[in-house]
């Protein structure tokens, strides 16, 4: 079988201007609500909501099977037979075992916010729970984190 020749990786989603609110902290301190307000706000500054209103489109060549294959990339080789495998029952467990597919989409956006979060590719009601703020609030969000990666929030 002739191996295909994959289209490079595009450049990482990452700018200067990115900022890794995973943690819900900025410069080592926790952020309270109004923090976190004023932070999107400086953003929005960079990167007006205008210019996220167009939305970019993959390059020619470039097709799930691209992106399964980078996704690939740095995996255990005796592994990936028993990834496709499992992927390959059902769309929903292909869509499932590639969260990849939807960041890949945003790879080639001609801007985003920079506001990075936890963003999930396994979202059904199974995976939310409870929690408490750290305001002593009650919040509803996601607890399952093994089918998640670090994107724009858009």
């Amino acid at each position: 079988m002739q191996k295909k020749n994959f289209p490079e990786l595009p450049k990482q989603l990452w700018t200067e201007h990115s900022l890794d609110l995973t943690t819900h902290q900025y410069h080592g301190k926790l952020l309270d609500q109004e923090q976190g307000f004023e932070l999107g706000k400086a953003q929005r500054k960079i990167t007006p909501r205008s210019e996220l209103a167009t939305l970019s489109e993959r390059p020619k060549g470039v097709d799930a099977l691209t992106i399964y294959h980078w996704s690939n990339e740095g995996r255990v080789d005796l592994l990936k037979p028993v990834r496709a495998k499992r992927m390959s029952v059902s769309p929903f467990a292909y869509f499932r075992g590639m969260p990849s597919l939807m960041l890949y989409d945003l790879a080639w956006e001609k801007s985003h916010s920079g506001l990075m979060q936890q963003v999930c590719g396994d979202c059904h009601l199974l995976n939310f729970g409870g929690f408490a703020s750290p305001e002593r609030n009650l919040l509803f969000g996601i607890n399952d984190f093994d089918e998640t990666l670090v994107a724009p929030f858009e």
